[in-house]
């Protein structure tokens, strides 16, 4: 039985052989995995700060209109605020011209009564 131990240590030391290779395997297999993992980590952190700056850059000219915008609109009211003054302002005038014109015939037809 002296083949049979002999058998058995062959066994032993293939099992052992493929028990190291697979263990090799496991360990490049992991490191690759890990590399994949990091470079995609990478990729996503990279593309959100580019998404994060575009969204900065897009939020401050939006600003910048806005505010031009508020500006403009305020101009609008100031000018209109003015014009209805403007608008009172000749009301007033074409009814005091109105009461001055109404007076003068009044006066007209006194003078022509005469």
């Amino acid at each position: 039985t002296m083949k049979h131990a002999e058998t058995h240590r062959d066994i032993h030391g293939k099992i052992e052989e493929k028990y190291t290779e697979a263990d090799a395997r496991m360990a490049q297999m992991e490191a690759a995995l890990r590399k994949q993992d990091d470079d995609l980590h990478k990729e996503i952190n990279d593309r959100v700060d580019g998404v994060e700056r575009h969204h900065a850059n897009v939020s401050k000219e939006t600003s910048k209109r806005l505010n031009a915008l508020d500006l403009r609109i305020s101009g609008l009211q100031g000018s209109s605020g003015e014009a209805k003054r403007d608008i009172h302002k000749l009301r007033d005038e074409v009814n005091s011209l109105t009461v001055k014109s109404a007076a003068h015939d009044v006066d007209i037809g006194k003078n022509s009564d005469d």
